[in-house]
C-alpha cells in the first residue's frame, strides 16, 4: 500500500497517539498498584494530560523519522518504525532503573510486538491503514485508562488493589481488543470505532460512579454516625480556638457548634503508649524505672491496645456501623490490636521524600526526569494529609446511607514540617521544609540524633513551618465538614477533633516530643459535636482517658468492663459539670525521658511533675504560670505531699511498669521508631 505524504504524516500521529495511551497506561498502573496511592488530584490529571501530549508528540515523530531515515527497510519490515519508537521510549524511561528485566519489561515487549504486528498486518494485506490501526490503538488504550481508573476507585480501599487494578482492566481490555480486531479485519469505519470508544470508556465509569455514588437512600436508619479526626502532634495552644496565634476558623466553627475541652490532656507525650492507652481506655504501662536504653527500647516495642476484650471499633461494627480508618502515623497499623474491627483502611508514609509537581502520579516520566534532569525536580516530603483527605470523603460519600464510624489521624502538624508557601509566616529560610530524618541532610538539616541541634537563628523559621502546617490542617477540617455536609449527613453525625500530643518548640531547651511532661506536650484539643450536644466551653482539665467511653456512650455501644475511663458523655448532654476535684494523671514512657520516666498529676490549677525513682518534683501554677517557668514546690510542701499521695493513690490502682520481660523489635515496628525518632 503505497501511502502519499499526508497519509504518512496522519499515519504517524495516529500511531503515536495510540502508544502513548499504552504509556500513560503502564505509568497509571505502576501507581495505582502502589500502597501509597489514593487517587488523583486535579494537578496529577492535568500531568496525565501534558505527559500524553509529550509521549504523542515524541512517538510521532521518531515514528515518521525512522520511516523517513529507512522507507526501503520500512517498507519491507511494516511496523519497524512503531517498535523501534516505542523501544527508543522505553530506553529513556527507563535510565533509572535496575539492569535487570522486569515485568514492565515484559509488558512494554509485547505490546510493541503485537502493535508492529498489526502494523505489519494491515500494510501487507491491505485491510486497514496505519491511520485506522492508531485509531484503534487510541480507543483501545483510552478503554484500558477508564478501566484502569475505575478499578483505582473501586479498589480503593481494597487490601489486594494491585491485584485487583491489574486484573480487572485487564480483563477489560479483552473485550474490547477483539472488536477492534474484528472492526480492522472487516475495514474499519468512523462511525463504529466512535461507537467502541464510547462504550469502551463509558461503560467501565458510569458502571462505577453508579455503584459507588448512586443517590442515597431514602430510608436511613436513624442511628448518628462518628468522625474521629485526630492531628497528630498538635499542641493546643498554637491554635487561634485556644487563644494561639495561629488562625484556625474551621476549628473555630465546630466549637460554635459542639463542647470545646479547654484543658484537655493526653495519656503520653508521643504516640504509642497515648494511642494505645486512648483506644484501650487504660493508662499505658511506664518504661522500668533506672532501666538501660536497651530494655527501654524494647520495651517500646511492647505497647498495643488491648484486645481481651472487643476493641472499641469492635464493638461498633458489632453494633452495626460501617468501620473505616485512614492513617499517616508510621506504625499505627502494625500496633497489635490497633486495626482490629475497621472493615475499610488504609495507610500513608509521612516520611517518604517524593518527586513534588504535576508528574508525580507518572512514576517512569517522573524518575527519568530525575535522572535526565535533577535541577528540574523538585523534591518534598510525601503530602499524606491529601491521601487521607481523598480516603475519608471517598468513604463518607460510600456509606452515607448507613450508619459509620470513621477514624482519621493525619500525621501534619508532626515533623516534616512542608506547609504550602501561602501559609508560612517565614517565607524563605535555611532549608525549603523541616525534615529532620535520613534524606534531610541533602538540604543541611540536622538529623535528628546524639548531636542534633538547630542554631538558635533558626528556631524560629522551624516554629514558622509549624505554624504553617498547623493551619494547614485546619482547612482540612473544614474539607471533611464539607463532605459530611455533601453527602446529607452533617446533621447526624458526631464530629470529635483531638490529637494525640502536643510539641516542644524549644520552649523548655528541646525540639520534638516524647521527653517531658510539660504543657505543650500534653495539653491537645477536644472538640466535639454533633446530635444532643450543648455548645458551651468546659474549663476544668479533663483526660484522654475517658475519650473512648465517651464515644461509646454517644453511639450507643457496650462499654467493656476493662475500661478505666468514664463517659463525658453528660457533660456534651449538658446533664453534669467536670468537678474541679477530679485529678488528672499520665506517665512519661519514653526513652527520651531523663534520668528516669516521669509521672504527673493535673488537680485544679495546680500540675505537678515527679521523676520516677528519684523523687525529685516540681509544681507549678498553670493559671498564674501557664509557661511553667517557675517551680513553686518548695513554697507549697503541704501541696506537694497532698498530691505525691494522690499520684501514689492512683499508680496503687493499676499496673503501671512493664513486667521486665524481654521483647523483640518486629521489623515493621523498628522502622517505623527510627523513622519517626524515636530510636
Amino acid at each position: 500500500m503505497r501511502l502519499n505524504e499526508s497519509q504518512r504524516t496522519r499515519g504517524s500521529v495516529a500511531l503515536g497517539s495510540g502508544l502513548a495511551l499504552f504509556f500513560l497506561y503502564l505509568e497509571l498502573l505502576k501507581a495505582t498498584r502502589s500502597s501509597q496511592w489514593s487517587g488523583l488530584l486535579f494537578s496529577d490529571w492535568l500531568g496525565v494530560a501534558l505527559a500524553g501530549l509529550f509521549y504523542a508528540t515524541l512517538l510521532g515523530g521518531l515514528i515518521a523519522l525512522i520511516g523517513w531515515a529507512a522507507p526501503r527497510i520500512q517498507a519491507r519490515c511494516p511496523g519497524l518504525s512503531l517498535l523501534l519508537a516505542g523501544a527508543i521510549l522505553w530506553a529513556l524511561l527507563s535510565v533509572h532503573r535496575e539492569n535487570t528485566p522486569t515485568m514492565d519489561d515484559g509488558i512494554v515487549a509485547a505490546m510493541l510486538i503485537s502493535f508492529s504486528g498489526a502494523a505489519w498486518l494491515g500494510e501487507r494485506t491491505g485491510r486497514f491503514s496505519r491511520i485506522h490501526l492508531g485509531a484503534a490503538l487510541t480507543v483501545l488504550w483510552l478503554s484500558g485508562n477508564a478501566a484502569l481508573h475505575a478499578a483505582g476507585q473501586y479498589f480503593l480501599f481494597s487490601p489486594s488493589r494491585a491485584r485487583d487494578v491489574t486484573l480487572y482492566p485487564a480483563f477489560w481490555l479483552l473485550p474490547v481488543g477483539l472488536v477492534l480486531a474484528v472492526l480492522l479485519l472487516w475495514r474499519p469505519k468512523a462511525p463504529l470505532l466512535a461507537l467502541v470508544a464510547l462504550v469502551g470508556v463509558g461503560a467501565p465509569l458510569l458502571g462505577v460512579y453508579a455503584a459507588l455514588y448512586a443517590p442515597a437512600r431514602t430510608d436511613l436508619e436513624s442511628r448518628p454516625n462518628m468522625v474521629l479526626l485526630f492531628s497528630d502532634t498538635l499542641r493546643a495552644d498554637y491554635c487561634s480556638v485556644y487563644g494561639g496565634s495561629v488562625p484556625t476558623p474551621h476549628l473555630e466553627n465546630l466549637a460554635d457548634a459542639g463542647v470545646r475541652f479547654d484543658r484537655h490532656y493526653a495519656l503520653s507525650p508521643w504516640t504509642l503508649p497515648s494511642m494505645t492507652g486512648l483506644f484501650s481506655s487504660q493508662y499505658p504501662e511506664s518504661l522500668t524505672p533506672g532501666a538501660d536504653h536497651t530494655t527501654w527500647t524494647l520495651e517500646m516495642n511492647r505497647y498495643e491496645v488491648d484486645y481481651a476484650q472487643p476493641t472499641f471499633p469492635m464493638r461498633v461494627e458489632e453494633a452495626g456501623y460501617r468501620t473505616g480508618a485512614f492513617t499517616a502515623n508510621a506504625f499505627l497499623p502494625v500496633v497489635p490490636g490497633m486495626m482490629f474491627g475497621y472493615q475499610d483502611r488504609a495507610s500513608a508514609h509521612p516520611i517518604l521524600l517524593e518527586d513534588n509537581g504535576y508528574f508525580n502520579q507518572l512514576p517512569f516520566l517522573s524518575a527519568a526526569l530525575r535522572a535526565w534532569f535533577p535541577l528540574l525536580v523538585d523534591i518534598r516530603p510525601h503530602n499524606t494529609t491529601h491521601d487521607l483527605d481523598h480516603y475519608a470523603r471517598a468513604f463518607i460519600q460510600r456509606h452515607r446511607d448507613k450508619p459509620f464510624f470513621l477514624w482519621i489521624h493525619y500525621i501534619d502538624p508532626h515533623a516534616p514540617y512542608d506547609p504550602p508557601e501561602d501559609m508560612r509566616r517565614v517565607p524563605e529560610g535555611p532549608w525549603p521544609f523541616y525534615h529532620p530524618y535520613v534524606g534531610g541532610e541533602e538540604w543541611g538539616i540536622p538529623i535528628l540524633g546524639k548531636d542534633f541541634h538547630i542554631d538558635e537563628a533558626d528556631r524560629d523559621y522551624v516554629r514558622s513551618l509549624y505554624e504553617g502546617e498547623v493551619a494547614y490542617i485546619d482547612g482540612f477540617v473544614g474539607r471533611i465538614q464539607d463532605a459530611l455536609a455533601d453527602a446529607g449527613v452533617a446533621d447526624a453525625t458526631y464530629f470529635c477533633f483531638t490529637s494525640d500530643h502536643g510539641e516542644e518548640l524549644w520552649d523548655h531547651g528541646q525540639w520534638g516530643h516524647g521527653q517531658s511532661l510539660y504543657d505543650e506536650l500534653m495539653r491537645v484539643p477536644l472538640i466535639v459535636s454533633g446530635p444532643s450536644i450543648e455548645p458551651r466551653t468546659v474549663s476544668e482539665a479533663v483526660s484522654a482517658i475517658d475519650l473512648v467511653p465517651t464515644l461509646a456512650d454517644l453511639l450507643g455501644v457496650s462499654p467493656s468492663d476493662a475500661w478505666q475511663g468514664q463517659s463525658l458523655g453528660p457533660v456534651l448532654r449538658g446533664e453534669r459539670e467536670v468537678s474541679s476535684e477530679q485529678p488528672v494523671f499520665a506517665l512519661g514512657t519514653s526513652n527520651k525521658s531523663q534520668p528516669n520516666p516521669q509521672q504527673m498529676i493535673v488537680l485544679g490549677e495546680h500540675k505537678l511533675i515527679r521523676v520516677d525513682g528519684g523523687g525529685d518534683v516540681t509544681l507549678y501554677n498553670l493559671d498564674k504560670d501557664p509557661g511553667e517557668r517557675n517551680d513553686i514546690a518548695k513554697a507549697h510542701p503541704e501541696l506537694v505531699a497532698e498530691l505525691t499521695r494522690l499520684l501514689d493513690d492512683w499508680l496503687a490502682g493499676f499496673s503501671p511498669y512493664f513486667d521486665g520481660d524481654a521483647a523483640e523489635l518486629n521489623s515493621e515496628m523498628e522502622q517505623g521508631l527510627e523513622g519517626m525518632g524515636y530510636l
